[in-house]
């Protein structure tokens, strides 16, 4: 059966102490009763997540306790679920709640909305999902202004015009007029914040009172949010409602890089001053990759045929970098891993006592992964559902074919806190982006020519030109990247996929921790 982990604490009255994210994984199991086990664990060693709510069980729910998480979602930190497979597991907020309400009969799943894709986005490009994985955990009065600034705003839906007459009667939920995962979520979250405040507090808020009485009332999550106490701490006094510091939840990544010259980040002039603050450092020297025959039995990619030859040839290359370094016994994780193409070949080609992770975000290219899994008969192969900070596992090797922009370097930065070898072939330059991990250059070397962040940026688009400069502003990334991990103690060499013709993006980063 499918297993729900969660963190907690049992107290001595019979009480659970749990965190908001726990909290919110039992307030949906509670108001839709799963068919699930749900398992409680101490908190994870590398948990942010602190136990401040005091959760009272309800007869109809059973809990069991375990000291430790089982493999495969020792993986990641909760919360987490493991699936009847064995193999698989899911982790992140907003994918366990998918989940939960997925093994559920259909008449649920309506909780996902349209196109069942409530909270399906990673919270790296979607501003609402995370207000309900980041924004909401913060647990402070800045939650109550966000969501009530998203309330006022007008819904933005599919086919609107259809359900116009219904929002005029002011039955509005949080993305719309149904009632959704969405509303669950921050329906926790809000109930929990308002707890810590003084009595009236909501009143401040008018639209988030409407909200509330109406999802409390009308859908029947009043008795769900009553198990739930929070414990008490302490805030400063606001003289009326928080300002929000985002304008809307609707915006597409709001907090994405900006060009001085109307997001035009290819100027030529300045890709040339970029280009001259890195004149004096020396870039690597590309090498080539010895290619290794693979086996008959190694499952050639499921891609279209005028695709195939070129991903083969791809992939080969990949591999051949790979087993260089891969030992016994190692743990090898194959980032952004889609559909398994590297991860399912490279498995294929290693002994049983190497384990491969597939680890991607999207549960439609796991799904085609398990059933190829299940196909090729392998036993040495684990699939993870979730976004890289979700993934804290120890593992020798990573690897990462393709990986979009900043994709890259976040499973750079992954590795290089895992002390782990890296196989790491770039793409889409132009997507690379400062986040809260990752701040360009990142090499001492690079930051010492006095290169902006800015001008940095400008070389991941321009290293996008399939053009002369497009080559040098690829090599001085990648070349970034390399020295990054150099100075962190691995040595380097990077490599060009054989033949090169197999991919525009064919530079591959080969880093071994020495």
């Amino acid at each position: 059966m499918t297993s729900l982990y969660i963190e907690g604490e049992l107290q001595e009255d019979g009480k659970l102490l749990v965190s908001l994210e726990s909290a919110t994984c039992l307030a949906l199991v509670c108001f839709i009763s799963p068919p699930l086990t749900v398992f409680v664990i101490p908190i994870h060693k590398d948990s942010d997540n602190s136990l401040d709510i005091l959760f009272t069980s309800p007869p109809e729910l059973t809990l069991s306790f375990l000291d430790s998480l089982p493999l495969p979602a020792a993986l990641c930190r909760p919360p987490v679920i493991s699936l009847d497979d064995g193999i698989s597991s899911v982790a992140g907020l907003s994918a366990v709640l998918r989940k939960i309400i997925q093994v559920c009969p259909k008449n649920k799943r309506d909780l996902l909305g349209f196109r069942k894709s409530c909270l399906a986005a990673p919270f790296e490009t979607s501003p609402f999902v995370w207000f309900c994985e980041v924004g909401m955990l913060r647990g402070d009065e800045s939650a109550l202004a966000q969501l009530e600034l998203h309330l006022s705003l007008p819904i933005r839906i599919h086919n609107a015009g259809k359900y116009k007459s219904l929002l005029e009667e002011g039955s509005r939920y949080a993305e719309g007029p149904h009632f959704l995962l969405t509303d669950i979520v921050c329906a926790v979250g809000i109930s929990i914040i308002l707890q810590r405040f003084p009595v009236g507090t909501i009143s401040s808020y008018p639209n988030i009172e409407s909200w509330l009485l109406r999802v409390k009332v009308d859908q029947g999550l009043s008795e769900v949010l009553e198990l739930f106490k929070a414990l008490p701490l302490k805030y400063s006094s606001n003289d009326g409602p928080m300002v929000s510091p985002i304008s809307s939840l609707y915006k597409r990544d709001p907090l994405r890089c900006k060009s001085r010259h109307n997001n035009v980040f290819t100027q030529q002039a300045d890709i040339d001053s970029s280009l001259n603050f890195l004149s004096s450092v020396k870039m690597m020297q590309m090498n080539k990759i010895q290619i290794i025959p693979l086996p008959d039995s190694v499952p050639l990619p499921d891609v279209p045929p005028s695709r195939k030859e070129r991903k083969t040839q791809q992939i080969q290359s990949f591999i051949s970098a790979a087993l260089g370094v891969c030992r016994e016994g190692d743990i090898v994780v194959d980032f952004c891993a889609g559909s398994g193409h590297v991860g399912l070949a490279l498995a294929s080609c290693l002994p049983p006592t190497v384990q491969v992770v597939l680890l991607d975000a999207k549960e439609g290219s796991l799904t085609r992964a398990r059933e190829k899994v299940t196909e090729l008969g392998l036993r040495n192969v684990w699939l993870v559902q979730a976004n890289l900070g979700y993934f804290t596992a120890k593992f020798q090797v990573g690897l990462a074919l393709h990986a979009c922009g900043v994709a890259s370097d976040l499973m750079l930065h992954k590795c290089l806190e895992k002390e782990a070898n890296i196989i790491l072939c770039p793409c889409c330059y132009g997507g690379i982006k400062p986040n809260e991990t990752v701040k360009y250059p990142q090499s001492e070397k690079f930051r010492d020519t006095g290169l902006s962040e800015d001008g940095f940026i400008v070389l991941g688009h321009c290293a996008d030109q399939v053009t002369q400069q497009g080559a040098r502003s690829m090599l001085a990334v990648d070349t970034d990247r390399c020295l990054a991990a150099a100075e962190k103690g691995y040595r380097v060499e990077l490599s060009k996929m054989e033949p090169i013709t197999c991919s525009t993006r064919n530079n591959v980063i080969i880093a071994v921790k020495e």
